[in-house]
């Protein structure tokens, strides 16, 4: 389950405008072309989507031997699809919706026992413009039930995503203009994020990477509600918006020359010169609302 929602939420490129309508052979090609590629087990590289009504694929326990780690209902829709398996590349738009995930079986969350069950659900809805190739993830939205709920997204282009070799090729264009997260959490929620995302050494580096932000990427307001959302951590009650927009875009080069830096130490200076490249050009918002 966690490679399937890999796989499309975060690489695949939905138009809304664009509604396509699947059928039967489209369904099974691009549902097996992207399995394959993951080297996913056979269960799932054979599978047969049927078709709704509507014109979504669609795959429940009635077609596919569907487990307690899996999910338990996925529609889906894509344009594009020929062209993404011929070139190895992804499609022009899609949109796919993930229904009964247990957060325990299928991304072995730490969550108390009573949490157990298929109570989560996804939503993705992505596009690429093969003309000017910008991409945007539109929306990314998990649905932990009673425990919260997350939205990212992101805006950018400078890279052509229609094939492997045209990606090679183009990936030092990749500028990431605009970000997104909304995350609505609750203490057993956010325990359990801190505990597959971060240790408390990584808390400690992200806290001291927010300490040192350049005053013109991040307001004196923003930066304090980050720090007590860092600080409030694993056991956050409250609701954080964040938000980083680039006029220029967020290219590959500070991308790796940001990293390198933090990798060759954690010094302070290092952290801050780190910083300072990583997000030259980018400016944050944030807001971090805790409940009574």
């Amino acid at each position: 389950m966690r490679r399937v929602v890999m796989t499309l939420g975060l690489v695949l490129p939905v138009a809304v405008q664009a509604q396509p309508v699947m059928d039967r052979e489209t369904c099974r090609t691009g549902w097996q072309a992207v399995n394959v590629a993951m080297g996913q087990a056979a269960r799932f590289q054979t599978i047969e989507p049927k078709v709704t009504d509507d014109g979504w694929c669609r795959i429940d326990r009635s077609v596919a031997d569907l487990r307690d780690d899996d999910f338990s209902e996925l529609v889906w829709r894509a344009t594009g699809v020929a062209g993404a398996i011929e070139e190895s590349g992804f499609p022009e738009s899609l949109e796919a919706r993930f229904a009964g995930i247990d957060l325990i079986e299928a991304f072995k969350m730490d969550l108390p026992p009573e949490r157990t069950g298929a109570m989560a659900g996804l939503n993705v809805m992505a596009e690429r413009d093969p003309e000017t190739l910008d991409f945007a993830i539109r929306a990314m939205a998990f649905d932990f039930g009673e425990l919260g709920a997350a939205t990212f997204s992101l805006v950018g282009g400078g890279i052509d995503l229609s094939g492997l070799k045209r990606m090679q090729i183009t990936v030092g264009g990749l500028r990431i203009r605009e970000a997104a997260l909304s995350l609505d959490t609750t203490p057993d929620l956010s325990r359990a994020l801190s505990a597959g995302l971060a240790g408390q050494e990584q808390l400690a580096l992200m806290r001291e990477v927010v300490r040192v932000l350049p005053d013109d990427t991040v307001s004196d307001e923003s930066r304090a509600a980050l720090v007590a959302f860092l600080e409030a951590a694993p056991a956050q009650d409250a609701t954080l918006e964040l938000r980083a927009t680039s006029e220029a875009g967020l290219g590959m080069i500070q991308l790796a020359g940001g990293g390198m830096k933090l990798e060759e130490s954690v010094s302070d200076k290092d952290v801050k010169d780190a910083a300072a490249l990583l997000l030259s050009g980018v400016r944050i918002e944030a807001t971090w609302a805790p409940r009574d």
